[in-house]
């Protein structure tokens, strides 16, 4: 009987490290793929917003135009890019973005509320990353050909940690659920694959005694 148990427990715990180990390297390797997935969906969005706001302001403004759309940039973001903001109405996972507008000479020209008077990038095309006081960005530059300037639209990164914690917890939550659900059916199977030596064992004892 004292060898049948070690037997059957180091099955058990073999089983059961080799299943554990399954399970997190899998839940591990999912969780980069869709982490770097979603990245790389929330910078394609960004650009594909830089690009529709450049299509809309690329033009020669006249100082009430530069007022009109000032005015404009206000209203859409301020809701969503308050710096004291914890809560704003919309979706929930509904960006919070930032607009600047730069002359070839590093004047800033038009910025939407809840930007800072600074650049939030080097005034070149391309993604950077910043980290700012409060938040973290990351930004996309364009260059604006009729107004000769730069177009910096950045959108603050917050909104992909929120994604990643939700992430984290249901990548957690599944992981318990399929590894309750492995333990149960291992254990019934291990019960059935012991059941002849279990007998034998007891058939072996009653000899003996």
């Amino acid at each position: 009987m004292t060898t049948e148990r070690s037997i059957k427990r180091q099955v058990v715990y073999t089983s059961l490290a080799a299943l554990l180990g399954a399970l997190l390297i899998s839940s591990l390797l999912g969780y980069i793929t869709i982490k770097q997935e979603v990245d790389e969906l929330f910078d394609a969005n960004l650009i594909d917003n830089t690009r529709i706001i450049k299509g809309l302001i690329d033009t020669k403004l006249s100082q009430q135009d530069t007022d009109a759309l000032q005015r404009s940039l206000n209203e859409t973001l301020t809701e969503h890019i308050g710096v004291h903001q914890t809560q704003f109405s919309g979706h929930a996972y509904e960006k919070k973005i930032a607009v600047q507008v730069w002359s070839a000479e590093g004047d800033l020209i038009l910025r939407s509320a809840g930007a800072p008077p600074h650049a939030l990038a080097p005034l070149k095309t391309g993604l950077t990353r910043f980290e700012g006081d409060e938040y973290s960005w990351v930004v996309y530059c364009i260059w604006l050909p009729k107004t000769q300037g730069w177009l910096a639209v950045a959108e603050r990164t917050d909104i992909r940690a929120e994604l990643y914690r939700n992430l984290e917890a249901s990548l957690i939550v599944s992981f318990v659920i399929a590894l309750c659900i492995a333990i149960g059916v291992l254990k019934v199977r291990l019960r059935q694959a012991f059941a002849p030596l279990v007998e034998l064992g007891y058939i072996i004892g009653q000899r003996h005694s």
